[in-house]
């Protein structure tokens, strides 16, 4: 496996850089399942389109006859908690994946549709979306077709829709609590509807999957104040760097203990890239207000990712989508569904400008960013990364939220067991 690579000269002039320039990558492949062929059998042929919001009210009637008898066993009843999260992962030039943000429910993927990503690109390398699109016919979901809400789609429906459809009912009742005003963006998009009043009318049984909605509420304050989600990330400074308070003491520390060129800063419960700066370390002034509302980081500076749409390269974030799931066994496991770059909207030799170092297509606060498709071998990068450490702190964060003693788990003084996942007995390494 080669991919290309860019110059410091290429770099700073921001062009193409000539096909034959490679560089060897060693990563062992072997561990990850192949797609099916292109031409293999499949249950059926498979398109989402979200039903409209007209068309889902329509079906009050059927709505209430389903609530009122006792739900129907799915494979949600093996599962004591799940989210899904919006990772949005930096590719340093020395080829290693970090995370910049922590995102939950309210991610938004509609960027991929202008990418040109297929399902076929993510199954035909066996990276991600196996799980889901090996039993529907990729090659009939339409191009411009939102494949990371199609597969989500799909994968919620082996839950079961009526039961996904009274989890985000109860995700309503609690969602000014993490600052929101509309209901998941992810599940909208997935196709799951958002009648608020279902709990009120669901038969007792259905109360069985109220810990989950409430887990998932949990998480959800979790994820709204990065300062928190920073420190879940103790063990893994080599995925995250660390967050600094936004004090004159801990920005010097920052300046001191850091040597990333440029420094970001953050509010705590910040969205979209609102109130987001970037500084140059130089012009950084010790002098200032101190606020605990917001964060600092060291800027994580960009490979040059080039776009087809400018032809230039940029500095690149890439959107990329997980969903973690808790077993009643304990067992923690992932599943993958995709992702793409969201470029800056000026290319990487304006560095020193934002917006040719802050992505986001939200633009509300700032001009959009570029989406642009990720390779095979950048999927690869952001999988093993989410599987050598997302686990972890997924059980982390859950352990916290129920208050549970972690010698409380030891027995008969045995020591503590790791935490089961779905990877292989290889220990998986994060490539580099």
């Amino acid at each position: 496996m080669t991919i290309n690579t860019v110059t410091e000269s290429e770099r700073a002039k921001g062009e193409r850089m000539p096909d034959t320039t490679v560089m060897p990558i060693n990563l062992n492949y072997t561990q990850f399942p192949s797609a099916p062929s292109v031409d293999s059998p499949s249950s059926e042929s498979y398109s989402y389109e979200p039903q409209s919001e007209k068309e889902l009210y329509n079906e009050t009637e059927d709505l209430i006859k389903t609530y009122v008898q006792p739900p129907a066993p799915t494979e949600l009843d093996d599962i004591r908690s799940f989210h899904v999260l919006g990772l949005d992962f930096k590719k340093t030039p020395e080829q290693q994946m970090q995370l910049a943000e922590v995102n939950g429910l309210w991610s938004g993927t509609d960027g991929i549709t202008e990418t040109n990503v297929s399902a076929k690109d993510l199954m035909q390398y066996g990276l991600v979306g196996m799980d889901v699109w090996n039993e529907y016919n990729y090659e009939s979901v339409e191009q411009d077709a939102n494949i990371i809400s199609n597969g989500l789609h799909t994968h919620l429906e082996q839950y079961g829709l009526d039961k996904m459809t009274y989890i985000n009912s109860l995700l309503a009742d609690r969602r000014e609590e993490f600052g929101k005003t509309v209901n998941p963006t992810l599940f909208k998009d997935a196709g799951i509807p958002d009648h608020e009043w279902l709990s009120k009318i669901a038969h007792h049984e259905w109360h069985s999957y109220d810990e989950i909605a409430d887990t998932m509420a949990d998480i959800e304050l979790t994820l709204s104040d990065k300062a928190t989600v920073d420190q879940y990330f103790e063990g893994f400074r080599e995925v995250k760097p660390l967050s600094y308070s936004y004090t004159q003491e801990d920005v010097a520390r920052l300046l001191a203990n850091e040597d990333a060129e440029y420094v970001i800063f953050k509010p705590r419960n910040g969205l979209a890239g609102k109130e987001v700066s970037v500084q140059h370390r130089d012009e950084v002034n010790l002098n200032f207000a101190e606020d605990s509302d917001y964060i600092v980081e060291p800027f994580i500076e960009s490979d040059a990712i080039f776009s087809e749409e400018t032809g230039h390269y940029h500095d690149g974030c890439m959107r990329y989508l997980v969903l973690l799931e808790e077993r009643t066994d304990g067992t923690i496991e992932t599943r993958h569904f995709g992702g793409y770059w969201r470029l800056s909207p000026e290319p990487i030799q304006e560095y020193g400008d934002e917006e040719a170092m802050i992505a986001s297509l939200c633009d509300k606060y700032q001009e959009p960013a570029i989406p642009e498709k990720a390779s095979p071998i950048d999927l690869l990068r952001a999988r093993n990364t989410v599987d050598a450490a997302l686990p972890t702190i997924y059980q982390d964060m859950l352990t916290d939220i129920r208050g549970e003693d972690a010698s409380a788990m030891e027995s008969d003084g045995e020591s503590e067991e790791e935490v089961p996942s779905n990877q292989d007995e290889q220990e998986v390494a994060i490539p580099i």
